[in-house]
């Protein structure tokens, strides 16, 4: 992947310093920063305040070893950001409107209209905190399909129910990868080899 230099120097321009919200692909965002990094491209003017948020891909990640800390270090580098200000969010395409962005300490929150339940893969039933499992979702927004309740293949820890640093309470959790095994799936599957 090759960025185009031209059209990211305009968008720059346009941004004229102010703090800017970014979203991409987790794949593509970070094979368009590797490009960038591997050129030694810096951008100067990004406000330390703006935020890269991305999602999906991370099973193709894994697959060439870059795990969460490399890919926010990769991405923030280019920008001259704070990595803290590279944001994941998980979701399900079948649960729209309940995205779970990290927080500043690297958990994912469950608003109090949805649930996630971590679920022990041997048996369905749920895990204890700090155990690895399957990750279910549940919530009370999607009204047009039976799919308020979602058990994914992917894998998830529940790391603690309130007392976060961050300050959010409820349950929190983090997100570790597709199960192993699983297909490539997803609006994110977009460079299918």
């Amino acid at each position: 992947m090759q960025v185009d230099d031209e059209a990211l120097l305009a968008a720059i321009d346009a941004i004229d310093g102010r703090p800017f919200v970014a979203y991409g692909f987790t794949y593509i965002l970070y094979q368009a920063h590797e490009d960038l990094a591997a050129r030694g491209v810096k951008i100067p003017a990004a406000h330390p305040e703006s935020v890269m948020m991305h999602s999906g891909g991370w099973k193709r990640l894994a697959d060439i070893a870059v795990d969460k800390a490399q890919f926010n270090k990769t991405v923030a580098g280019v920008w001259g950001l704070d990595p803290a200000r590279v944001i994941d969010f998980y979701g399900t395409i079948e649960q729209v409107g309940v995205p779970y962005p990290d927080c500043s300490a690297g958990r994912k929150h469950v608003p109090y209209w949805a649930d996630v339940v971590i679920r022990r893969p041997d048996t369905f039933a749920p895990a204890e905190i700090g155990e690895t499992g399957l990750i279910q979702l549940v919530n009370c927004l999607p009204l047009s399909a039976p799919n308020h309740s979602v058990l994914t293949e992917d894998l998830g820890r529940l790391e603690l129910v309130d007392g976060c640093p961050c300050g959010r309470r409820g349950k929190a959790f983090v997100f570790q990868g597709r199960a192993p095994k699983a297909e490539y799936r997803g609006c994110s599957d977009v460079t299918r080899t």
